[in-house]
């Protein structure tokens, strides 16, 4: 049996340190999702079909209220599912930058079994 070939196709970048996360979902990890933190914008694989640049991938930042000095993104999907999957997900990031220039991510997902018909 012969792996799979899947391309990727990721947005165009502009900060000086883009950050690629690949996702995994489902017990056997065979749903993966490429998320992309761009600067202010982020970018996340909602249909785990490789492609970043289809409309709706694009999320971007709401700026959070932070001590002088330091700034807060909050990053929010809204809830998305995988095709063939009942799953519902929400996945929402907060990137802190300290007054030392320390980056700090706290990334959640909310997940959520409705099934078929709810």
């Amino acid at each position: 049996m012969r792996d799979q070939v899947v391309r990727y196709k990721f947005p165009i970048t502009s900060a000086s340190e883009t950050r690629f996360v690949l996702l995994t979902f489902g017990l056997e990890s065979k749903i993966k999702a490429w998320f992309v933190l761009d600067g202010e914008v982020a970018y996340l694989d909602r249909n785990a079909n490789g492609n970043l640049t289809e409309p709706g991938e694009r999320i971007n930042a709401k700026r959070m209220p932070a001590p002088e000095g330091t700034s807060s993104l909050w990053f929010e999907s809204g809830e998305f599912a995988f095709a063939n999957d009942p799953t519902r997900y929400e996945f929402f990031l907060n990137h802190r930058i300290d007054k030392e220039g320390n980056e700090t991510d706290s990334i959640t997902v909310r997940i959520s079994n409705r099934g078929a018909g709810n």
